[in-house]
């Protein structure tokens, strides 16, 4: 046997001498909700039976695994924690295999066996009765952990990235089952000024708007679309999103917040206000449209700074193009609604996974999925 091996083996038998034990990966999962998402389907469910499968295979990085080295006998997982709303029993049929692999999380490939290591092995194949679950808080309790028919040695020093493969199908409720996950430390928004008596010469409103999902957080990307501008003005082509500290019930040169457009004497359409301070602008694409108020504004991804002191805080935006007046044709201000940002922190649990749903081939026939960086679903994992 060479030393290596020797030495993995003893390990493995001394921990498999010890007591059952237990590791939560992400490690931080049970002890912060930050970032936690339901985004994941590891048990998918849907009426349409060719469609009833899914292919979830999470990344965890080792070094995140308390247990050093053990006999895994068993796993676990629980409700999601974002949506608290009840969920209904049903019955799914699962494979799982693990694997210890030198692929990193941070750089997993769409392709799901090559994301294995040599050591691959199917620990379970049959039924999953997953029970009705009634509305609860964070955090939610594990469910009874699913037993290995076969144990899986794991060791640390094995590699850099457990592989815990989930291929389901036949759910019979015909609805998803959400387990619970984690994701980056993101940030959210929230409408601060909408105006519908704020028509455009299209007579439509700025009421809806595109956004990267985790945004903003410090060093993250960041991006924007604004829907509901007329289908074709050229001189929407001269539009900005502005940025700044302040919204509604602040203060900008000297006014209150909101405030009519019109009131400074600057041609703009009737009824239109400015709801945030003035801190920087950048520059808007304007994209036309055959509908009449089909056109959209947008601003090209940049890169929030990377300052840790931003998270926590809020920053609003509110993008302004020149219109064309529909009687007149002179140019007049039009004014986006606002939105209010709140940093995230940007904290990345170490995991990724790789994942396909409704595969109209059958539960697990396609050799790929697609990756998400930074989230995967939480397990406890068992050790005897």
């Amino acid at each position: 046997m060479h030393l290596r091996s020797a030495a993995i083996a003893a390990a493995l038998l001394s921990a498999s001498l010890l007591a059952q034990t237990t590791a939560v990966v992400p490690s931080k999962s049970m002890v912060s909700n930050e970032g936690n998402w339901y985004s994941v389907y590891l048990f998918y469910g849907s009426t349409t039976a060719a469609s009833n499968n899914a292919h979830t295979q999470g990344l965890y990085a080792t070094s995140d695994i308390t247990v050093n080295a053990g006999l895994m006998n068993g796993i676990a997982f629980k409700r999601t924690n974002y949506g608290l709303g009840a969920m209904t029993a049903t019955t799914v049929n699962a494979t799982l295999d693990l694997s210890v692999s030198g692929i990193a999380h941070t750089a997993p490939s769409t392709t799901f066996a090559s994301n294995h290591g040599a050591n691959r092995l199917q620990v379970f194949n049959g039924p999953l009765n997953l029970p009705a679950v009634p509305q609860s808080t964070w955090p939610g309790t594990w469910e009874p952990p699913v037993p290995f028919t076969v144990p899986f040695p794991y060791a640390q020093s094995m590699g850099s990235t457990l592989v815990v493969d989930w291929v389901t199908s036949g759910g019979t409720s015909g609805r998803v089952w959400y387990a619970d996950a984690t994701v980056i430390g993101y940030g959210s928004n929230t409408s601060a000024l909408y105006q519908s008596n704020c028509k455009n010469s299209a007579g439509g409103t700025s009421g809806s708007w595109s956004y990267f999902t985790y945004q903003p957080y410090p060093g993250g990307q960041f991006t924007l679309s604004l829907f509901g501008y007329p289908g074709n003005v050229p001189s929407l082509n001269a539009s900005v999103l502005v940025f700044g500290t302040q919204g509604p019930g602040g203060t900008f040169g000297g006014l209150t917040l909101p405030f009519l457009i019109s009131s400074l004497g600057i041609p703009a359409q009737p009824n239109c206000q400015w709801g945030i301070d003035w801190l920087l602008d950048l520059p808007m694409t304007y994209t036309t449209s055959t509908s009449a108020t089909g056109g959209s504004v947008r601003i090209n991804t940049i890169t929030m700074p990377n300052l840790p002191s931003l998270a926590g805080t809020s920053m609003f935006t509110q993008a302004l193009s020149i219109d064309t007046d529909a009687t007149t044709q002179l140019p007049v201000l039009y004014p986006s609604l606002a939105v209010k940002w709140n940093f995230g922190t940007g904290n990345k649990p170490p995991c990724s996974q790789v994942t396909r749903i409704a595969d109209t081939a059958g539960a697990g026939v396609s050799p790929t999925g697609s990756t998400q960086l930074d989230q995967a679903p939480n397990f406890q994992l068992r050790f005897q």
